[in-house]
């Protein structure tokens, strides 16, 4: 279902950007993509993002994480202005916390681990202003993301259903546990970004991304809120072997 998803967006975006001359000069490229992405800010996240409603009581920032991206692509080159590729990226982050306003009845912090995986499967279209075979080639694009998702936290938590008394405060109970959720979502991507060859067939470059897009989490795991903002930012090298 997923890789038929992006063979149909790959092709419908590849028939609207084709130049209508049959003598149209058709390439290929293959290559891989290493960089970082950026998660939005809390300011620019979904209002019901559960990594914002986890920042009420719990201490972690946003950037955190922030982390490594990695991937390939296959681009196929229409002509001397407009190329139409998938590809798959795969990044992942564990970030720890603790809760803010609490400790365990000894004093010690109550601790959390957060791990969220994300593998977006990008099926795009780029625009090549001054053309694919100048010494420098700027390009701009979009297309769509089909995320494969995972979040979970792991750790210890606080049963706020049953509170006790302790040296004259309240306190309430930890237990460990592991809630996870995964699923599949869909978001818009837009590219910019430049190349240039090293020789005929092997170019090497840069690119900035910008990616949309929310998860629901499933209700019944209890998490802080029901979305997922898989919203960010995307730095990142290219290199292509052109054939």
């Amino acid at each position: 279902m997923f890789r038929k998803a992006c063979v149909a967006g790959l092709m419908g975006l590849a028939f609207v950007a084709a130049p209508t001359s049959a003598q149209a000069q058709v390439d290929n490229l293959i290559g891989g993509t290493f960089g970082g992405f950026l998660l939005r800010g809390e300011d620019g996240r979904a209002g019901d993002d559960v990594l914002n409603e986890r920042l009420t009581y719990l201490a972690f920032d946003i950037s955190d994480f922030n982390g490594v991206i990695f991937g390939g692509e296959y681009l196929v080159g229409i002509g001397d202005w407009v190329e139409a590729g998938v590809g798959v990226s795969y990044y992942q982050r564990t970030v720890p916390s603790v809760y803010l306003d609490f400790t365990d009845a000894d004093g010690t912090e109550i601790e959390q681990d957060t791990k969220f995986r994300n593998v977006p499967v990008t099926a795009s279209v780029r625009f090549f202003p001054i053309g694919r075979s100048t010494p420098i080639q700027p390009y701009v694009g979009g297309g769509v993301n089909f995320y494969r998702w995972r979040f979970s936290e792991t750790g210890e938590f606080l049963d706020f259903s049953a509170p006790f008394p302790c040296g004259g405060d309240t306190c309430y109970p930890t237990f460990r546990d592991t809630f996870t959720d995964d699923g599949n979502a869909v978001g818009p991507v837009f590219l910019g970004g430049v190349r240039a060859p090293v020789t005929p067939n092997f170019l090497i470059g840069g690119e900035f991304r910008w990616q949309g897009g929310k998860a629901d989490l499933d209700p019944d795991v209890n998490f802080a809120t029901n979305t997922l903002d898989l919203g960010g930012y995307v730095v990142q090298a290219t290199f292509h072997v052109k054939f």
